[in-house]
């Protein structure tokens, strides 16, 4: 199990490899996409999902001011906890697992777990 971090540092695809990192401080590249054995923690703008649904143990989405899944189509199943921080929003696609909004997050999609909001 490992931590990745996104940052969109090509794109804004959570496809592309050279988007994820395996620190914080974005300085060790990944050789590989996160799998539903790793947690992962988006640091930046999310537009679309070019590979297969995504499964992870575990998510946390800071985003200051722009969206996670804002047109991505499919699923992302998250075996723990969904952590959405600021002002991350959902647009598209659906949540499979338990979520936590904090902040200004907002959802507009289908969650199916359980779902907790802290303003």
């Amino acid at each position: 199990m490992a931590t990745f971090y996104f940052n969109a540092a090509v794109n804004t695809d959570l496809a592309t490899l050279g988007n994820w990192w395996m620190n914080s401080d974005y300085t060790i590249a990944a050789t590989a996409l996160p799998t539903v054995f790793d947690d992962a923690i988006i640091n930046g703008p999310v537009a679309q999902n070019s590979g297969s649904d995504i499964t992870l143990s575990n998510l946390t989405v800071n985003n200051p001011g722009f969206g996670f899944f804002s047109s991505v189509s499919g699923a992302l199943t998250v075996t723990g906890v969904a952590t959405f921080n600021d002002i991350a929003y959902v647009f598209e696609g659906n949540i499979n697992g338990n979520c936590i909004f904090n902040d200004d997050s907002v959802n507009a999609v289908t969650i199916n777990g359980d779902c907790i909001f802290n303003e």
